[in-house]
């Protein structure tokens, strides 16, 4: 699956880096014309049915920081150039005019069966925008150091416009919405963790907005063993719901990461500190029920086990 390859190279970067690429090289080599990364490679199919939203880059920056082999300038170049055709298929093929990009189907954007979704499709999603803001920023540091300073300064000017449309299509005073439909109507439904992922360009957004969306994860969302992806007072919320509630390794990684970085690392290490000991009841399950911490689904998870590992080297 295209993040699971994200998240077990990001924890096999520091030790095995070869490896590490090599997870990153089964997409880049399947890489679709149009730009898309299949949503699974396997032994027979290759799947292009959904498209993830693109954490390569997000990914490889950090594989950077763990390991001088990454900053190798080819293997950069084909991470950048990658990169830069996945955020052409969202332009060109996900994104209405005068829109931000959008998803096609609930798997689309890995929480399958969110309540974000329940409306309808396609849905325009802050998580998706925050996703590909990021990566443009990425890519410009990318570009810096490959000296394609053009191509930089392009990349910085699609994420600034980008940000800008976020803001006003998709955040009012109560926070982060989406859109559905042909007619992009306001999503009512405001109780999935997916509308709090903005906080992946904590870096970009003001202190207030920040603040709230913080204050808002806490209150509604912080269970025992980490943040539920439904709010457990939601009418939505249902137990062993999937992405109705459960918690997800993946995620709990992405807003760890983005609060111990953006200032809130208080917060971050105290969810850092419940995940260990929610593996410690559930094992490591493809999810776990936020309340007991049991383990469900599947019962053995490849990017389960490479977020435990990578949260206790934090």
């Amino acid at each position: 699956w295209s993040w699971d390859n994200c998240f077990n190279a990001l924890n096999l970067g520091a030790k095995y880096p070869e490896l590490a690429y090599a997870q990153l090289k089964i997409f880049i080599d399947t890489q679709d014309e149009s730009g898309a990364y299949p949503d699974f490679v396997n032994d027979k199919f290759v799947s292009y049915n959904c498209i993830k939203p693109p954490i390569f880059a997000y990914v490889y920056e950090k594989l950077m920081e763990e390991n001088d082999y990454f900053k190798d300038e080819n293997r950069l170049r084909e991470v950048y150039e990658s990169t830069k055709k996945v955020m052409k298929y969202f332009d060109l093929y996900r994104t209405y005019e005068g829109r931000l990009p959008h998803y096609k189907h609930g798997n689309d954007s890995g929480w399958d069966n969110a309540s974000l979704f329940h409306r309808g499709m396609p849905v325009e999603a802050p998580d998706l925008a925050s996703f590909l803001i990021r990566t443009y920023d990425i890519l410009t540091k990318f570009a810096g150091m490959l000296g394609e300073q053009e191509e930089a300064k392009q990349f910085t000017e699609r994420a600034d416009s980008m940000f800008a449309l976020l803001m006003e299509r998709l955040y009012d005073e109560n926070g982060f919405f989406g859109r559905v439909g042909k007619d992009a109507e306001r999503i009512d439904i405001r109780s999935s963790l997916i509308l709090r992922l903005p906080v992946l360009i904590g870096y970009r957004l003001d202190k207030k907005v920040m603040d709230q969306l913080v204050d808002d994860l806490t209150e509604n969302f912080e269970t025992k063993y980490g943040f539920a992806t439904e709010m457990p007072s939601s009418p939505f919320y249902k137990e062993n719901g999937y992405w109705l509630g459960p918690i997800w390794a993946p995620v709990t990684y992405l807003f760890i990461d983005s609060l111990i970085s953006f200032g809130y690392s208080e917060i971050g290490e105290r969810i850092r500190e419940k995940y260990l000991n929610l593996t410690l009841v559930g094992g490591m399950a493809e999810n776990f029920d936020p309340h007991n911490g049991t383990g469900l689904v599947d019962t053995s998870f490849t990017w389960t086990s490479s977020v435990f590992l990578q949260l206790m080297g934090h």
